[in-house]
């Protein structure tokens, strides 16, 4: 399948648009070649005298999957697959067999995925059982630009990052094991009471979270309000307005607050302390997928599926 003239180094990226742009930036002629492998595109380009062939996944290309065909639980036994196979929906043959084919003509392996636990796991996998090696160069970068993907390029480490690697791999195996053994126990546990069976899934986030939501809509449909009041005054000085509060927050009864109203409203007031103190106002935190996905919502209504596609062209 592969036309690509050997030997050559095989960059793994983790997205197709991320290719184009790693390709882009370290091509010296900033004119890299582009070819479609079995409709895959793959990118070509030459630095410091050797060629790079970079060729994309589309997230991930495997998947866990249990191991025998019983429904049953506890399920303890597990392995990786791709997710074609797993999935006859997945569109992930096609990259499949293109890093397949590409591996036969390198002599020398980078992984270019995202620098974190994800992009960990995705190349070592593709890495394992693609390309048959356990280890391979890492470039480490966080942003798409020129001179960060040159760098990366120049100082990639001779290995992967193996504290992200087995803690991307440690919450796969945990989401998958807590998943697939709760939700089989919910599913029997449905039919033995019930007489008919239905598949009912929970997953190490969606139970606590959905747990949560129950818990808190208990609560307010037995919350039992409690009145309070609170005592406000406005001072004028030197004819600016200002707002006074009382020293207590909440006064439980009416009776009490009407008594401190009626104490007041005769007095004359005396500053006896004025002080001063500067107020900071921090910048927000960078967004995290979740809260650009929130805000995004809140200001444009854009969908979390079209938020993330918007962001990971930028």
């Amino acid at each position: 399948m592969s036309s690509i003239e050997a030997p050559y180094i095989l960059g793994i990226a983790e997205k197709p648009q991320a290719a184009r742009r790693l390709a882009f930036a370290l091509d010296e002629k900033n004119k890299p070649q582009n070819k479609r492998l079995k409709n895959v595109p793959v990118y070509i380009c030459e630095r410091d005298g050797k060629k790079i062939v970079i060729a994309p996944a589309v997230g991930h290309l495997f998947t866990l999957t249990s191991i025998g065909k019983t429904w049953n639980y506890p399920v303890l036994d597990y392995e990786w697959v791709p997710s074609h196979v797993a999935n006859k929906n997945a569109r992930t043959k096609n990259f499949v067999d293109v890093f397949k084919s590409l591996a036969k003509g390198a002599d020398d392996v980078i992984i270019m995925t995202d620098f974190d636990r994800e992009g960990e796991v995705i190349g070592y996998l593709i890495l394992k059982y693609l390309i048959g090696k356990d280890n391979a160069g890492r470039m480490k970068f966080s942003t798409l630009t020129r001179r960060d993907i040159i760098t990366a390029y120049d100082q990639r480490e001779k290995s992967l990052d193996m504290g992200f690697l087995n803690s991307g791999l440690i919450r796969h195996y945990i989401d998958w094991l807590y998943g697939i053994n709760y939700s089989r126990a919910l599913s029997l546990a449905f039919k033995r009471v019930s007489g008919r069976f239905k598949t009912i899934s929970i997953g190490r986030v969606q139970g606590p979270t959905l747990g949560s939501v129950v818990e808190h809509d208990t609560k307010i449909k037995f919350f039992v309000p409690v009145p309070y009041w609170t005592i406000e005054s406005k001072v004028v000085l030197k004819s600016k307005n200002f707002k006074a509060v009382y020293e207590k927050d909440k006064l439980m009864t009416q009776k009490e607050a009407l008594q401190v109203v009626k104490d007041c409203s005769s007095l004359t007031g005396k500053i006896t302390n004025i002080s001063e103190e500067p107020n900071y106002l921090y910048p927000f935190p960078p967004f995290n997928l979740g809260t650009l996905q929130r805000d995004s919502y809140r200001h444009f209504k854009f969908s979390p599926t079209k938020t993330l596609e918007t962001a990971e062209k930028l």
